[in-house]
């Protein structure tokens, strides 16, 4: 087996400033941070479909449901980018038990973690009061990510990702393997003035074009389902029962964010 170095994103761009290194409380707690960010950067940032869907119920609680699958190309190609985490390296890139200590930690209540299969990841997760969660969350706040207002007869979710705010969400779990997230160097994060055409690119030279063709069929798809008939929504699709907005967007694009995901619905109360 070659012991090449496996080159990243910086051996092909100015280089940057990486963030500062975190100290963990513990193997256990800073494994189910990891995991936890993983599960974040994978729906905003991953290289692979995923299928999320969240549900707010009519007495304020949100139900979230998450569907990942990596193409194996692409699996392997993170595997030897994941640093100091050799249990990635050796098994499956997710583990369902420490994805849900990770997601308890943020609040969430687990009603389901598994892997059907190697290389792919479901989970459900719930809250008993999301705007609870965005009131009292900090980090959240901070953000400003999610949004939930109330008006006469209505309620309203806002979404909103940006290169302004990314980078922040990424630090709510601040043990996520520095050296994988610099390797992939996503300019959602690092705010750096790359092109989609530029980042594919570079990607391609880092983890091959086998695995960046797997990333150009790859989507993230994102259904909001509302306890009342829609009102009025913007960025994605209403259904024909008018209950839930569907958005859908390629992997890469959600990468790069050369154009910020704003999404908002509202809803009779």
């Amino acid at each position: 087996m070659s012991n090449r170095q496996i080159p990243t994103l910086t051996s092909y761009q100015q280089p940057f400033a990486a963030p500062a290194q975190t100290g963990g409380s513990g193997l256990t707690s800073r494994r189910a941070l990891l995991a936890a960010s993983l599960l974040l950067a994978t729906i905003i940032f991953g290289s692979c479909s995923a299928n999320t869907g969240l549900l707010l119920k009519s007495d304020g609680s949100a139900v979230l449901s998450v569907q990942f699958e990596i193409p194996a190309v692409v699996e392997q190609r993170l595997k030897n980018l994941a640093g100091s985490e050799a249990s990635i390296r050796a098994g499956s890139f997710f583990n369902a038990e420490v994805v849900s200590t990770g997601m308890l930690l943020r609040g969430f209540r687990v009603q389901e973690a598994r892997l059907p299969a190697a290389n792919s990841f479901s989970g459900v997760f719930t809250l008993p009061s999301l705007s609870a969660f965005l009131e009292n969350d900090a980090d959240m706040k901070q953000a400003g990510v999610l949004r939930l207002t109330r008006g006469s007869g209505w309620q309203e979710l806002q979404l909103l990702i940006n290169r302004g705010n990314a980078a922040t969400l990424i630090e709510l779990f601040p043990s996520l393997d520095r050296q994988l997230l610099e390797s992939l160097s996503p300019p959602a994060l690092y705010d750096l003035p790359v092109s989609k055409a530029d980042y594919r690119s570079m990607l391609a030279a880092l983890l091959g074009q086998a695995a960046i063709s797997a990333m150009d069929q790859s989507s993230s798809k994102l259904s909001i389902q509302v306890p009342g008939r829609i009102l009025e929504a913007e960025g994605g699709s209403i259904s024909s029962d008018r209950r839930s907005l569907e958005f859908s967007l390629p992997i890469l694009d959600a990468m790069v964010l050369e154009q910020p995901v704003s999404l908002r619905v509202r809803w009779s109360d």
